[in-house]
């Protein structure tokens, strides 16, 4: 049975925005495939050629190894690779491709390459990395060029990510007076603020800033639909999102958040239609997995799409806390009460103060007539929340039954 889905009012112009948008995603995701899977084929083929310097050996000795023989359709394959995973999202991926031609690349194409290649491990989590890489770009920086405000903007960033948040704003704001023209720094420090503080009007004018100097820079409408979407502004966040994917159809990114922001508008087809095109871009991405089950969960009731969608999450990413949590809970209602318990101990285990999550171990363990082990759960709830009057009440009924 589905839920009643209620839709927005919509002016003329927006849904001829709508529509545009979804059958321009539809189009290109199935081009997309083929194309993906074409270069993934080429890709894979020389991987299996030539095992890439070991990514944590360090950038000095990454360059100043001779690297492999490689012919020049083979390098082709490696660049074709390597812009589509960061067009998709996906940087572990890139940053093989760039470490394996990063040692036979010429002096002007290196400093290009260490740029992506930082803001690869930037993108990955990898920021002592990230860092590492940024500092070796000074010995290639002395002349400026196109490339060094982007470089100063992102080595800004990587130190907010540091946890250096003073040095990180003192930087980006000295790269803005260095580079008045370049969006990059303002967006970094739009991002940085709305981390500090949301809602945040400086970071609202930085980003703003930053379109204004480039309106065709994507990432600045990103971090602006980012910063909508935790201000809840959902109507806000989907024209951002849609005016990004009208310059830059590839962006998995948006993709991804436009789905969240369809989802949040209860427009559940639109949002399915946009996650599943993130999907085709980047079928691994394990968030997109998750947040489709959760669509099938919450708005269609339909729980065996949700729980298959919900396992490849899990599959992706094992210790995701929700997605195991999710599949307690489908667990849990069919009176699979053995197999609930085992994802619920995992969401547990992996968010271990979330109250949620302990009391549905519990009730598994209850189930289970494991009354001891639901006690101790209960009693960990109470240290949390000692006022949570479900953890109040079963302790002293179990406590009696201990007794």
């Amino acid at each position: 049975m589905k839920l009643p889905i209620l839709v927005p009012h919509l002016t003329p112009a927006e849904i001829a925005t709508l529509k545009r948008v979804a059958i321009n995603s539809a189009v290109i995701a199935l081009i997309i495939v083929g194309i993906v899977w074409l270069i993934r084929f080429r890709a894979a083929k020389t991987a299996e050629k030539h095992a890439p310097p070991h990514e944590n050996a360090g950038i000095s000795a990454v360059l100043s190894s001779a690297g492999p023989e490689i012919s020049d359709l083979d390098i082709s394959a490696h660049r074709l690779a390597l812009e589509l995973y960061i067009k998709t999202d996906q940087p572990e991926k890139a940053i093989k491709h760039i470490l394996r031609i990063l040692p036979l690349s010429k002096a002007k194409e290196k400093k290009e390459l260490l740029l992506k290649l930082a803001t690869e491990y930037m993108e990955e989590g990898h920021y002592e990395q990230a860092l590492s890489v940024f500092e070796k770009l000074s010995d290639f920086d002395a002349e400026k060029d196109s490339l060094s405000p982007l470089i100063a903007a992102r080595r800004g960033l990587t130190l907010f990510y540091l946890g250096k948040i003073e040095s990180s704003r003192d930087e980006l704001t000295r790269y803005i007076a260095e580079y008045p023209n370049d969006p990059e720094a303002r967006c970094y420090l739009g991002e940085v603020e709305a981390a500090i503080k949301t809602p945040s009007p400086e970071a609202e004018r930085f980003f703003q800033e930053a379109i204004e100097k480039n309106p065709l820079y994507v990432e600045a409408r990103y971090q602006q639909a980012r910063y909508y979407l935790t201000l809840k502004e959902y109507a806000r966040a989907r024209d951002s999102l849609q005016q990004i994917l009208l310059l830059e159809p590839l962006y998995e990114k948006a993709h991804s958040r436009l789905g969240m922001a369809y989802y949040y508008l209860n427009m559940p087809s639109l949002s399915l239609k946009s996650y599943e095109t993130a999907l085709a871009l980047n079928p691994d991405d394990f968030n997109v997995h998750y947040n489709i089950g959760e669509l099938y969960y919450t708005f269609y009731n339909d729980m065996e799409q949700a729980l298959k969608e919900f396992k490849l999450t899990i599959e992706l990413q094992p210790d995701h806390a929700e997605a195991n949590f999710k599949i307690g809970l489908i667990c849990l209602a069919n009176n699979m009460n053995k197999e609930a318990a085992k994802y619920l101990e995992t969401a547990v285990t992996n968010s271990p103060k979330n109250i949620r999550f302990m009391l549905q171990l519990a009730v598994a363990y209850e189930k289970l007539d494991l009354k001891d082990d639901a006690l101790q759960v209960y009693l960990r709830v109470a240290e949390l929340a000692p006022l949570d009057q479900i953890a109040q009440q079963k302790i002293k009924l179990l406590s009696t039954h201990s007794g």
